[in-house]
């Protein structure tokens, strides 16, 4: 977190066939843990609590700008559907968004105020794509998902008080063949695309600049 005072550890869990052979986890073991710590003197870490993301295999964590609020990407939302044989639209992740406490670092989830369940309370998270991997902040004020599923990018506007808004432009369609990785600025975004072609066996990097309503445009000359 900005200031240096806490830092937080998104824990992806284990599976039975990888194990676990570290002895006692504070966090992680179903997948879906967040923990803190606090950063003492010669930056020793002293575990502080768990948090629990909304959905599960969470792969990323993001601050925003001025450390007050923490999004944290999950691969397979509450509601997902990523059996065998499901469409792979159902296989969707989510962004559980946190609000960060000034004093004791400590996480408060913000709930989606856009989109209601059906039995009319609001969602506890903010749908993204198809098995997203990574995320970004960019220009002013875009969140950026990197869906490795369709190889896209869903793009979420941030709003006050940690909300995530829908832009006009919702996901960005790439071509790409295999995504991997996305990196940001102020003005610009870069996407890693590790498929092999005829061309370029090790891949491209695919540039792009941000626009209005966190549309992303191509630039000339890139790849």
């Amino acid at each position: 977190r900005p200031g240096g005072r806490y830092l937080y550890v998104v824990n992806e869990g284990v599976t039975p066939t990888s194990g676990n052979n570290s002895g006692t986890q504070q966090c992680g073991t179903n997948g879906s843990g967040i923990a803190e710590f606090s950063i003492g003197g010669d930056g020793v870490l002293t575990f502080q609590q768990c948090f629990a993301s909304q959905g599960s295999t969470p792969v990323w964590a993001q601050m925003d700008s001025t450390g007050s609020y923490l999004y944290v990407l999950d691969q397979v939302a509450p509601t997902a559907d990523c059996s065998v044989g499901a469409p792979a639209a159902g296989c969707f992740g989510d962004i559980t968004v946190f609000s960060v406490a000034d004093d004791t670092g400590r996480l408060t989830l913000v709930p989606n105020k856009q989109i209601k369940n059906s039995d009319g309370t609001q969602l506890t998270y903010f749908p993204v794509g198809n098995m997203p991997i990574m995320m970004k902040v960019a220009g002013s004020g875009c969140l950026f998902t990197v869906d490795s599923g369709d190889q896209t990018v869903f793009p979420y506007a941030i709003g006050t008080a940690g909300q995530l808004t829908l832009p006009t432009n919702t996901t960005i369609q790439t071509g790409a063949g295999k995504l991997t990785s996305i990196n940001a600025g102020s003005t610009y975004v870069y996407l890693t695309d590790a498929a092999a072609t005829s061309d370029s066996p090790g891949g491209y990097i695919l540039p792009y600049t941000v626009g209005t309503g966190c549309a992303l445009y191509t630039l000339t000359g890139g790849k």
